[in-house]
């Protein structure tokens, strides 16, 4: 017998009764007390995958059974590791209670920000205003930082980075060959099209101890994995060897290779940062035709601090140079305890 999609008033706050009791629980410090151990044992996960369903039933069971089947066969199962505020690689930190509202409430309305209808909603104009005060948050100027918008993760966040490195450096290269700044689009032309017209050799990703992202951005917008190269110092992988550094420009210059250098701010197993920003913008600017992303997932949030702040001087100083950067992936899901799909990615004006 199928059951009404539409649950009656009185089924409806009786789930979210249950659903507040574990709010209540998870969030309030006096009634939490985490799992010992936090992974859930054998029984609960075989209970767990024992009463999952195999197949799609024909016909639904209800509000009232679907949230009993949730809460008492399956919250059982997961990890208590998110109920922490930290982060560390693949466990994923806990969210604030601010943050757990603002998904809530993003879910309940529902909003759709692809197209902006400031007369119609406010759902785009919300969400530049908190673009806007993130750069803040980051003494990022708004004037410098213009393109920038909320992604889907870390990856998707790289990929877009290298994407505006791919146009850029793409584009310079077609209007130097007489096309017009808006003729030369790749988005319109084309990878292969714009390399032939620009007579661009080939496009390199220069690195030192990337994050796997940075490969899958290479080979999502047809750059490829093969062409990401690990340059970094021996005794310091996340560091680059500015000689090599050096090399790869000049040679791509010469053999009319595009360059895209990608540095680690917050690298995700030592969480080491680039220190040289400045040095390498140098670089850039004496042999061209290069784009600085900076992968700054992890340390991004080292910007809230300031040199004025005694206690945390040192990690106001890792990312002071950030500003040589052309593009910047940050993710609000590690250290800013926002929920899991809300990273960011900003680029400068030069796009």
């Amino acid at each position: 017998m199928a059951v009404s999609f539409a649950p009656s008033s009185y089924e409806f706050r009786s789930v979210t009764a249950q659903l507040e009791k574990i709010l209540l629980e998870t969030y309030l410090p006096s009634t939490h007390s985490c799992r010992e151990p936090i992974l859930p044992g054998p029984k609960e996960l075989e209970t767990a995958s024992s009463r999952l369903l195999t197949s799609l039933p024909h016909d639904g069971v209800g509000l009232t059974a679907v949230t009993h089947h949730l809460i008492k066969h399956l919250i059982p199962a997961f990890n208590d590791s998110s109920l922490s505020p930290h982060y560390y690689g693949f466990v994923t930190g806990g969210v604030t209670p601010a943050a757990l509202l603002g998904d809530m409430l993003a879910s309940i309305l529902d909003q759709n920000v692809q197209v902006h209808l400031p007369e119609e909603t406010l759902a785009t104009t919300l969400e530049a205003r908190a673009l806007e005060m993130l750069l803040d948050l980051f003494r990022m100027a708004r004037d410098k930082w213009k393109g920038r918008c909320f992604t889907t993760g870390a990856t998707a966040s790289n990929i877009l980075g290298l994407a505006c490195a791919r146009e850029s450096l793409l584009r310079e290269k077609l209007v130097l060959a007489g096309y017009g700044f808006g003729e030369a689009s790749i988005a319109e032309m084309g990878v292969l099209e714009a390399c032939l017209q620009s007579r661009v050799m080939g496009m390199q990703v220069l690195a030192a101890l990337p994050h796997s992202s940075v490969a899958k951005a290479a080979a999502t917008i047809g750059i490829g994995r093969a062409q990401v190269k690990d340059i970094g110092l021996p005794e310091a992988p996340w560091e680059f060897d500015m000689y090599r550094l050096e090399d790869a420009l000049d040679d791509g210059a010469k053999r009319g290779i595009v360059s895209i250098i990608v540095a680690g701010y917050g690298e995700v197993n030592t969480g080491r940062f680039v220190s040289n920003l400045r040095d390498i913008r140098a670089l850039v600017s004496r042999y061209g035709s290069a784009w600085i992303h900076v992968d700054a997932a992890f340390g991004i949030f080292a910007r809230v601090f300031s040199r004025e702040n005694k206690d945390m001087a040192t990690v106001a100083s890792w990312a002071e140079q950030i500003d040589y950067a052309d593009s910047v992936a940050g993710d609000g899901h590690k250290l800013l305890n926002v929920v899991c799909r809300a990273p960011r990615a900003k680029s400068s004006d030069r796009t």
